[in-house]
Formats: C-alpha cells, structure tokens, sequence
C-alpha cells in the first residue's frame, strides 16, 4: 500500500512539474496557422516568432526598443499568412513601432521605432505600389509610397485640402506632394493612412455639377469681357498720350 501511494505522489509531481514548465503564452504555429495565445508577449519573441512562420528574416535592434512596452492580449489570435503579417504590423505599430520592408522578394524586414533617429529612414525606403495595390490591403500598417491621378481637381488644392484630416496624426508621417503635374499627386505614409487618403481623394475628385460648371463658365466669360475691355482702355489711354505736346 505505502509503495502504491508513494508511486502515486511521484506521479503527481512529475504532472505537476510538467505544468508548471510550459508557458502559457507560448506562440504555437504550424504550417498554415499562427497562434498568439492570450497574454503578455515581448516584441523581440513576438516579432521572431512571427518571422519564422512567414519565412522572413526580421532585424531588429534593441536600441529600437527602448521605449517599447510588451503587448497584452486578452484573447487568443489564430492567423493565417497574411493574417499575420497584418497583426504584427498592427501590434508593433500600438507601440510606436513601424515593420519596414528592406527587400520583400527576399524577405528581408526591419523593425524601427517612428519616434527613434532612424525614422525618417523608414518613409525614405518605402516601395512603391498602385492605388490598386494599396487599397486591396487598407489596415496594413507599414511604410508605402503611390501616385495618384486626379481627374477633375488640381493637385495643389487637394493637396490643401486633405492636410486637416491628417495634421492631428504625429505618427503616421503622412506626406502629400506633386510632380510638377497638376494631375499628378504623391501620397507617402503607412498603408492606412495612405488608403485612407485616397478614399477621400477619390470621393473628391467628381465631375462638377452642372450648376458649378455653369457657375465656372459665367466666371471665366466675366474674366475675358473684363480683359477686353482693360485692353481696350490701355490702347485708348495709348493713344490719348501720342496726342499731347510733348515735353521740351
């Protein structure tokens, strides 16, 4: 009796060891699927664990990290490829911190801190992509640059007029420029931000109404009458001054 309880005991505290040694907040992946399991994860785990699943090669310095805190979650996250590249731009960047890709066809990435020294670098080297492209991933949180075609509006005044929607935000970087072209403006951001820029831009940039276009229309016939009649003016004064005597 006494060497079956003894057995048991050893048993029970072998289990017990075994418990106590796993992480709860272990990352589980396989092939296809990645899970953060609820709890409070280190960016540095969270970032390698989340580069091997995706088969990338992550840099990340720790001076990068300085003013980083760890991420909780309270709820488990299953994902997928493109699920968990969208999260873990989305979680790095809750902590001041922007996923920047150096050579994606080689899965090359970097992880800087947009209130570091580096983070103009992180907006410099953003790749470029369609409206098309960019707007097929609107909640990507990762430095992207895309040339806009505007139709009906200068770019100069859309430029104007989408800064106020955009001048609260410190850590997008958003910034907006042309080309030379008044149908030509340059969006360079984070992804959403870019995506949501051109959203506007595209609710903006319509046709005229038929009263706005009339309204133009009358404008531009009062410019031109208004032009006529100052050259008719200045060849009338022209001709007064040939008339009087001339000085000695």
């Amino acid at each position: 009796m006494m060497n079956r309880l003894t057995s048991l005991a050893l048993v029970l505290a072998a289990c017990t060891s075994t418990l106590s040694s796993q992480d709860p907040t272990k990352i589980e992946q396989d092939a296809n699927t990645l899970v953060l399991p609820a709890g409070v994860h280190e960016i540095r785990g969270l970032v390698n664990e989340t580069a091997r699943f995706l088969g990338r090669n992550i840099l990340l310095e720790q001076s990068e990290l300085s003013e980083a805190s760890p991420i909780e979650l309270q709820t488990p996250m299953r994902l997928d490829r493109k699920q968990a590249d969208e999260a873990l731009s989305e979680l790095i960047y809750s902590r001041g911190l922007l996923l920047v890709p150096r050579d994606a066809e080689r899965g090359t990435y970097e992880v800087l801190s947009m209130r570091g020294p580096r983070a103009r670098d992180a907006m410099s080297s953003a790749p470029t992509r369609t409206p098309e492209e960019v707007l097929a991933r609107p909640n990507l949180k990762q430095p992207v640059q895309t040339v806009v075609m505007l139709q009906f509006t200068n770019s100069m005044i859309a430029t104007n007029a989408l800064r106020p929607f955009f001048a609260g935000n410190q850590t997008s970087g958003l910034s907006l420029g042309t080309t030379g072209n008044s149908a030509t403006l340059v969006i360079c951001g984070v992804q959403a931000e870019v995506a949501r820029a051109i959203k506007l831009l595209r609710t903006a940039d319509v046709k005229p109404s038929l009263d706005v276009e009339m309204q133009m229309n009358e404008g531009a016939t009062r410019i031109a009458a208004l032009e006529k009649q100052l050259a008719a003016m200045q060849e009338r004064l022209s001709e007064i001054e040939k008339r009087l005597p001339q000085k000695n």
